[in-house]
């Protein structure tokens, strides 16, 4: 009796409106995502399939630590969970990770805070604490070519910003210097930034959609850096090919991420006092105290390694160094050179000494009597050696090992040296665009007695001894153990960018420091060795001029720098080669005066000079004998593609003009000019000069000269185009502006710098300077907790009206809004973000989080997540503005002791539903399952209850229940005896069941329009392909005597969603279909291409006869979802959407097989992952409620869509409407441009414009004129695609143009793999067209 009153109460309330029963309180997610903020706390393992979090998704290869196996891994904290991520250099993958956090919501100039716990897995190959190194990358976001955000608006492309946080400010080493596995935590502020790479911009304070994502190491575009790995990780790798002409050692890391959260930074007024800016930094310097007690990795990042002695470390330190308790101890063991080296090992070419750039370099020293005689009778002392002997090195101006020699006098009593050293080049390489990866040895080296010029022998005391000559002809004999060399705090540090830019140096006597100079500007790269007082090379360091001593500057400046350079008009100017990198920010600034009144508003010119100016060669065939007189080779010969390098590369034709920068690879000699074509080794190969390539194209990509006219940097190759508004004053005046070169390509050149007037006038130059400026690029310190903030959350409580709580019930936590005095702000209603945590007293991790349901209020509906834990709750304040506050904690003196999840899904036999409920309990009790089917009036056509009986501890119930024809909306609801709900309500909706789709109809076309899925590409066989077997399950099914079924597949390899766009008319609307698949296509990416389907879906909608539309979306090898923007126009037009994804899944879980089984690579399947498609398709179709045409609608999904009227498709080849210009040539169906300049015009009448283009390694760029004005420049090269294979993608439609008559042109540019001018570009159909006018 009781059940049958309860069943009838039940159906009285299933059939009301639900408003007694809805649960109002906040759910609380461990996966929350909104505008400006994202909290993952990894507390379910589902939290990895949400489409938006994909830090896992850039994993590939195999965990190789224990205990992470999967990409679900035990959390922080004793949390439950966390992702890690395995990344590594592989055979066509560089080893980046390109996934993070997609689809966030930020604002360009506004500061946030990111934060999260990591975990090394694989600290044990680590011998550094790696960078973390954040990427702010544009996605669907309108970007600009210019500041104002003016000009050349765009929504392609993806650009990047970095920010970089200093491992060591994260992660911490063991106690014998290994690095730590144990979870860190990381805490950084960031600046959204307005400018990203390729110098594009966006707009400040818009709201715009970016993705983040993170990757660990020294350099952020690669794990490969050699130094962040310990010397025996390196010992086991290989070299692989990454991509053409890029080998790469196959490094790998793993790592773990949890409870990652971005919100804004607390906000701090202009108001509130600002932290002072920070000095601008320099490069990381060297630096060894040895007080580790050991060589090997230091904490510089650096490797130093012993040569000739077994190191020792010591207490006896110098007397004036009180924090130093360990010095190295070198005892001589003999060598066959005579020599004893400590070794300094780098891969990394941040960690480098670099050319055009002075280092201080210091170190305290000490010997015993036997090194200090044996250098005064023999006069042999220190040296200092480069090493640079890989074959990877592009830049081979210098020798292997130029040999530094310093004239020091060694002591027995500890001396402090100071030394500068330099190495110029007046041709070079940045850090950034030589090879990286290959290592560098800076040999610190001491000359000892040697068994190739010296006498070895064993002593009476059967001691290893050397008998040597004294310069005099007497011979010495001495144990080798008694050569004794002591080292401590072991310093290099960079000066600043410009060299005695200050002047201190006058003349060599103002000298006191000894210089060693490397000139590599010289025929036979010289050095030059220079005692303190007697340096003549650093008072010419400036080029032009003459050092002086003048007050006047000091009294108007400031500064405190006595000298100033004069230049009169018979001078040239100053100049100095520096250290300047690609993509880097400086600031300038130096001060100047006139010298008379002539000078007198005269112009200072500023240049960055690139020019690299000899004998200019031509393209014609030439042979060269390599140096070491092995076989000659010929160059500029076809038939030898390895060195067939064009223009500049041939014979010398008598002109003085530009030249390439020689650049090699492969075996190496010891030096080569830097403009002299010569090889010196067999097998040399010469690399093509990118630089000078792109500085001879048309028009121009590279520049010899960048100038400042007052105002901006110009680009030019023609020096008489320098001016300037910088006018030379009567006193003295400061000028100081930014510098940042953005070259694009490969083989970057560092600049020579001068100061100049735009006439021969007498002037003085003071205080020359550059600086690198801190940027994004640079690591940043997280912040401390203790910023100032205009408002915080105060008097946090966390309470209910139980001690025990059930899924009923929820928590109340309410908080006070605070203001500091004097401010003026409010609490923004239902924004402030409330953090769960568990908190037992010993851990405390983060679990979840939502948000208030109102200003200083919400309602935290008790969930399963927060089940049995001690509860504490962070409330994060938001004002009216949108920034955070800091924020204040509570706990919560009660427990959930009754949580329960429901979950309802539709089966994969589309004609019944799953119910779960999973009870997880600390209590005995009952409750009841309601599974309630309503048809399309929302009439309650069927109900099935289901009793629930738990106890303590966790148990899932449920059941597979057939769903009635007439239903479109099955709910799920969970109630107490006393009808409290205790689970969410969970609701599926079906379409309707069509039993009849092609009543009457004696002609049946079936279209498929979609991408190389629907091609079959990885199947193996025409049976094989989902669309052949779906089409014949059509023929069998419907085609009778009176019944033709006739099916299309246009699915075409490469397709996106505006490909499928400009073919829609005559690949679909042409053949009359009465079904359409069209497929949410796997080329869009993650870009929005809600437009696109629908416009799709409404030109459709514009036929006579309105074909059944059936969506599809198709996972990867990785089970991953894609976006939903496919879901979005299905569900705004009430249309069917076949996703393969729980198929896929279903048949994992039940054959036990991994996913690669079923894919012939990531992303396509093969002829078994076919078959799990076929299936899915004709179960949904099966079961008649996949017919359905779209709802006709007034309004729109997105605005900007709309009906195609016309489509033409013109050949490339059709010289009628296509015109050519350049050295084109023509295919049976295509035409193939290999030079840049080329261009390609056409003239139409529309608003609609897309070509198809083939993909090609070695394409160049292509920039798009419409009318006369560039319209966009884009990238269309494919890494290791030679087979051009034909695409139409965003980047090539054009789909916003006003209607009218237009003149499109298309012109080749150089492309990122494009040698010189030979680019391969190849384009096959050019597409015209027009909307609907409406």
């Amino acid at each position: 009796m009781k059940k049958t009153f309860s069943l009838i109460l039940s159906l009285a309330l299933l059939m009301s409106s639900f408003s007694a029963i809805t649960v109002h309180a906040a759910d609380a997610s461990s996966y929350f995502k909104e505008e400006e903020a994202f909290f993952f706390s990894f507390e379910n393992k589902s939290d990895l399939d949400e489409p938006d979090m994909q830090f896992d998704n850039g994993s590939d290869g195999t965990f190789q630590t224990a205990g992470a196996a999967t990409y679900f891994t035990p959390g922080a904290n004793g949390s439950a969970g966390a992702v890690a991520v395995h990344t590594e250099v592989k055979e066509g993958n560089q080893g980046i990770q390109n996934s993070g956090v997609n689809n966030i919501k930020l604002i360009p100039g506004k500061d946030y805070e990111i934060s999260m716990n990591i975990k090394l897995l694989s600290a044990y190959n680590y011998a550094v604490c790696p960078n973390v190194n954040f990427f702010i990358m544009t996605q669907n976001t309108k970007t600009y070519s210019n500041a104002a955000c003016t000009e050349g608006e765009s929504s392609t492309g993806s650009y990047y910003s970095v920010f970089k946080v200093k491992g060591d400010s994260v992660f911490t080493k063991n106690s014998d210097g290994t690095i730590s596995d144990e979870w860190s935590t990381l805490k950084a502020t960031f600046t959204v930034p307005t400018q990203f790479s390729s110098n594009r911009f966006v707009k400040a304070g818009e709201l715009s959609n970016f993705q983040i994502f993170a990757r660990f190491g020294s350099s952020e575009h690669s794990i490969a850096t050699a130094s962040d790995f310990t010397p025996e990780f390196q010992a086991t790798r290989e070299d692989v090919t990454v991509r053409p002409n890029e080998v790469r050692k196959n490094y790998w890391i793993e790592y773990a991420l949890d409870d990652i959260c971005l919100l804004p930074a607390a906000y701090t007024s202009e108001s509130v006092d600002p932290e002072p800016e920070p000095e601008p930094q320099e490069l990381a310097f060297w630096d060894q105290d040895f007080e580790s007690g050991k060589l090997g990795t230091g904490e510089d990042g650096l490797l130093y390694e012993a040569m000739s002695y077994t190191p020792e470390f010591t207490d006896d330190t110098p007397e004036v160094l009180p924090d130093s308790t360990k010095a190295l101890k070198a005892v001589y063991n003999g060598s066959d050179d005579g020599l004893l080296d400590l070794k300094v090992k780098t891969g990394d070419n941040s960690k480098k000494l670099w050319y055009n750039r002075t280092y201080k370099v210091t170190f305290w020293a000490k010997t015993s009597q036997a090194v200090v005689d044996y250098a005064k009778n023999t006069g042999k002392s220190m040296h200092f050696i480069q090493e640079r002997t890989s074959e990877q090195r592009l830049e081979r101006r210098k020798d292997k090992w130029p040999n530094m020699e310093l004239k020091v006098e060694y002591d027995t009593n500890w001396k402090y040296y100071e030394i500068y050293y330099r190495e110029t080049l007046n041709e070079s390489l940045s850090r950034s665009s030589e090879n990286d990866g290959w290592t560098t040895i800076f040999d610190f080296r001491f000359k000892l007695p040697g068994k190739k010029n010296d006498t070895e022998l064993t002593d009476a005391d059967g001691d290893k001894a050397f008998t040597y000559k004294t310069l005099s002809g007497e011979s010495v004999t001495e144990k080798a153990k008694n050569f004794e060399i002591y080292l401590d705090d072991f310093k290099v540090e960079p000066t600043n960018i410009v060299y005695n830019g200050d002047m201190a140096i006058a003349e060599a006597a103002d000298s006191t420091i000894p210089f060693l100079h490397y000139d590599g500007r010289t025929k036979n790269n010289s050095q030059d060795y220079y005692l303190a007082g007697s340096d003549t090379f650093s008072p010419a360091v400036l080029g032009d001029g003459t050092i002086t001593a003048d007050n006047t500057f000091a009294e108007v400046s400031g500064i405190a720098n006595e000298n100033v350079l004069k230049l009169t008009e018979a001078d040239d100017k100053m100049h100095q080669e520096v250290e300047i990198d690609n993509k880097k920010k400086y600031t300038v600034s130096f001060w100047a005066k006139a010298d008379d009144g002539a000078a007198v508003g005269k112009n200072l010119l500023s240049v960055m000079d690139r020019s690299i100016i000899g004998d200019m060669r031509d393209d014609t065939t030439i042979e060269i004998t390599p140096k070491d007189n092995s076989a000659k080779v010929s160059i500029n010969d076809p038939a030898n593609p390895d060195y067939n390098l064009g223009m500049g590369y041939g014979n010398t034709t008598g002109e003085t003009g530009d030249v390439p920068f020689m650049l090699f690879s492969g075996p190496m000699g010891n030096s080569h000019s830097s403009t002299t074509l010569n090889l010196t080794a067999a097998g040399e190969k010469i690399v093509k000069d990118d630089y000078f390539t792109r500085l001879k194209a048309d028009p121009a990509t590279a520049w010899n000269y960048e100038y400042y006219n007052g105002e901006s940097w110009v680009s030019t190759n023609n020096q008489d185009e320098f001016s300037s508004n910088l006018a030379l004053t009567e006193g003295w005046k400061e000028y100081t502006f930014d510098y940042e070169c953005n070259y694009e390509g490969d083989h970057y050149r560092m600049p020579e710098f001068s100061i100049d007037t735009d006439e021969a006038v007498n002037f003085s130059l003071a205080n020359i300077s550059i600086v690198e400026q801190e940027s994004g690029e640079e690591p940043v310190t997280p912040p401390p907790a203790d910023t100032p903030s205009e408002f915080k959350a105060s008097n946090v409580s966390a309470t209910s009206s139980k001690e025990s709580l059930t899924t009923s019930d929820s928590i109340n936590v309410s908080w006070d809004f605070e203001m500091e005095s004097g401010k003026d702000t409010q609490e923004a209603d239902g924004k402030s973000f409330i953090k769960i945590y568990a908190n037992d007293g010993a851990n405390r991790y983060f679990v979840a989080a939502a948000r208030a349901d109102a200003a200083g209020r919400a309602d935290i509906k008790a969930t399963q997540d927060l089940f049995g834990k001690n509860l504490e709750f962070e409330v994060i304040p938001v004002d009216k503005n949108g920034n955070c506050g800091h924020s204040a904690t509570a706990l919560f003196s009660g427990k959930i002791t009754l949580a329960m999840t429901s979950d309802l899904a539709i089966d994969l036999n589309k004609t019944s539903v799953n119910w779960s409920v999973n009870v997880t309990a600390a209590e005995t009790g009952a409750a009841s399952a309601y599974i309630a089917q309503y048809d399309a009036n929302n009439k309650l056509v069927k109900i099935d209850l289901e009793p629930i009986s738990y106890t303590d501890g966790e148990k899932t119930f449920g059941s597979n229940i057939n769903v009635l024809d007439s239903a479109v909306k099955v709910k799920l609801m969970v109630w107490s005896d006393t009808f409290t709900p205790l689970a969410s309500v969970k609701t599926v909706e079906l379409m309707p069941v069509n039993k009849d789709p092609f009543a009457g109809d004696d002609q049946i076309n079936v279209v498929f329009l979609g991408d190389s899925l629907y091609a079959g590409a990885g199947a193996g066989s025409e049976e094989n392909k989902w669309v052949t077997k779906v089409s014949k399950w059509f023929e069998q099914t419907y085609a009778t005597d009176n019944v033709k079924v006739t099916c299309t597949n246009k699915g075409v390899g490469g397709t996106t969603t505006e490909y499928s766009l400009v073919r829609v008319l005559r690949d679909v609307v042409a053949l009359e279909p009465d079904v359409v698949f069209f497929s949410h296509t796997i080329n869009d990416g993650s870009r929005d291409t809600r437009r696109n389907m629908e416009s799709v879906v409404r030109t459709l909608m514009e036929m006579d006869n309105p074909p059944y539309i059936i969506f599809t979306r198709s996972t990867n090898q990785n089970l991953t979802q894609s976006n939903g923007y496919g879901n979005q126009v299905a569900d705004f037009y009430n249309l069917p959407l076949i996703d393969d994804l729980e198929a896929y899944k279903a048949v994992l879980a039940e054959t036990g097989k991994p996913a690669s089984d079923f894919f012939s690579d990531g992303t396509h399947p093969n002829a078994a992952g076919y078959q799990i498609i076929v299936d899915e398709v004709i179960r949904c179709i099966e079961s008649g409620r996949y017919y359905h045409r779209p709802v006709v609608r007034s309004d729109k999904l997105m605005e900007n869509s709309g009906t195609i009227a016309e489509v033409n498709f013109i050949s490339a080849t059709d010289s009628s409407v296509v015109k050519l210009n350049g050295n084109w040539s023509t295919g049976s169906n295509y035409v193939h441009s290999t030079t840049v300049g080329d261009t390609m015009t056409i003239n139409f009448t529309g608003d609609i414009f897309a070509f198809e283009y083939g993909l090609h390694n070695d394409a160049g760029n292509i920039e798009v004129r419409v009318d006369g004005n560039l319209v966009k420049t884009f990238d269309v090269h494919y890494n290791g695609q030679t087979g051009y294979q034909r695409v139409c993608k965003d980047n090539s439609a054009l789909f916003d143009l006003d209607y009218g008559e237009h003149t499109v042109e298309l012109k080749m540019v150089p492309g990122p793999n494009s040698s010189g001018g030979n680019i391969q570009n190849r384009f096959f159909t050019i597409m015209t067209g027009s909307w609907v006018q409406e």
